[in-house]
């Protein structure tokens, strides 16, 4: 099964957990796995759209984690939620500031499956998504 046959539900299911994480997904232009309808690069650009969806949308497991209920029309949290509710809202809301640059989705024009041939390029495309940081770390330990 590929991931055009997969609803964003499912996609959601799968990719969720690396909502928060650092993500770069790198697409092949010309994978030959990818159904030739679907192989123009603006099709291929919204297939890794939805996989840049389903992971912001995070988990179905995290979204359902605090039950709640509605009494006359409120919404009530139990007491002991409260504390992780108001916890786990900073820590989406920490996300959702940092989320513009936590995944991205770059796809390597005209390179066939597992993009052979463009070593290169996918080399430049992961050093530029890595923090400076962990780049100066890796040419230290090259020393």
């Amino acid at each position: 099964m590929f991931s055009t046959d997969l609803t964003l539900e499912q996609l959601r299911d799968i990719l969720g957990p690396l909502q928060g994480l650092p993500t770069l997904i790198i697409q092949s232009g010309e994978d030959e796995s990818v159904p030739e309808s679907l192989r123009s690069i603006g099709s291929i650009t919204s297939l890794g759209q939805r996989m840049v969806q389903a992971i912001e949308a995070g988990p179905k497991s995290v979204q359902a984690r605090v039950s709640t209920k509605a009494v006359d029309g409120q919404l009530v949290v139990p007491h002991s939620a409260e504390r992780d509710v108001g916890q786990a809202d900073g820590v989406q809301a920490q996300h959702r500031r940092n989320m513009e640059n936590c995944v991205q989705l770059r796809v390597v024009e005209g390179a066939g499956h597992a993009c052979k041939g463009y070593e290169a390029q996918l080399v430049d495309l992961v050093c530029e998504f890595l923090p400076q940081d962990q780049q100066r770390g890796a040419e230290d330990k090259d020393s």
